[in-house]
């Protein structure tokens, strides 16, 4: 029998390979030579089709029921496309380094728009969270001009932030009426359908080496790491969870760097460093979230 300890240790084992796994989707997102809307697609379509067998296999039935109405999935499944998207945007436009930390803003986003969907009111410390972002932001973008490909990347990592952060609100009201696997399941095969004319209008011919990246996108870094993640949590507290989470653009630097040469300056560095400062410290006072 698994003793207390082991377990803790097999849950953040699990937990740190969900987050590597997340991390290296924006690397096979720059090297799929296909659109983002294509990218996108193929991922939510596999992440839908290997969740929906994993629920099956687990419970017996497709245990797809109480996700709370056609509406909160819909609504869900477009965000869930709004933002893959744009994420795949920002790292095909610009670099994994800057894409990633851009997408690291959305801890601020929650915590600006936590008060619209929980109540309460905006505190001192929020606006602090948000000043601190900003400057992180400011020092990764290395030029301000939209013909640069770089802040344009840098703008659609930020549109994604704020994207999840709608996501991640909305799944919490959610969450109690679905297991997270069904929210997941039913939320990628939303959004592989409101993406599909889109897709079919492209008619992309993609080689057998992409439909394989395409399948280890979908399969391995969404469904496997999803399936991981909210395993793990069920042996770590959820700050340890939270912080763990976001080490997940440090996994694809690591990644982009390795394989692809791209080395961020030392300023889009300094500013990723305040970024992801911030990104751990809201992490662990709200626990952790469900990631990409």
């Amino acid at each position: 029998m698994e003793t207390a300890k082991q377990h803790r240790a097999t849950s953040l084992l699990f937990l740190h390979l969900a987050v590597l796994l997340f991390g290296l989707s924006g690397l096979l997102g720059k090297l799929i030579p296909a659109s983002a809307l294509t990218v996108t697609f193929g991922r939510s379509a596999l992440a839908a089709l290997t969740l929906a067998l994993v629920i099956r296999g687990k419970q017996g039935r497709w245990a797809l029921s109480g996700l709370g109405g056609v509406w909160p999935v819909t609504l869900a499944g477009l965000l869930l496309a709004v933002h893959w998207v744009t994420f795949f945007l920002a790292v095909k436009e610009s670099t994994i380094a800057i894409g990633l930390l851009a997408f690291s803003t959305f801890p601020m986003f929650v915590t600006l728009l936590e008060p619209c969907f929980v109540g309460g009111r905006w505190q001192r410390r929020d606006l602090g969270v948000a000043l601190r972002v900003t400057v992180g932001l400011i020092l990764v973008v290395p030029e301000y001009r939209f013909g640069s490909h770089l802040f344009r990347g840098a703008c659609w990592g930020v549109v994604s932030a704020l994207t999840f952060a709608l996501l991640s609100l909305w799944n919490q009201r959610q969450v109690h009426r679905a297991g997270a696997l069904a929210l997941a399941c039913g939320q990628n095969a939303v959004a592989a359908v409101l993406l599909l004319p889109f897709v079919a209008a492209e008619r992309v011919v993609l080689s057998p080496w992409e439909w394989a990246g395409l399948g280890f996108l979908g399969i391995v870094c969404t469904a496997v790491a999803h399936a991981a993640f909210i395993r793990s949590l069920a042996g770590v507290r959820a700050h340890v969870a939270g912080v763990v989470t976001a080490l997940e653009p440090v996994y694809g630097i690591v990644f982009a760097a390795v394989l692809l040469g791209e080395i961020p300056s030392p300023r889009t560095i300094g500013g990723g460093l305040i970024i992801l400062s911030v990104a751990v410290g809201v992490s662990r006072k709200s626990g952790s979230r469900i990631s990409k």
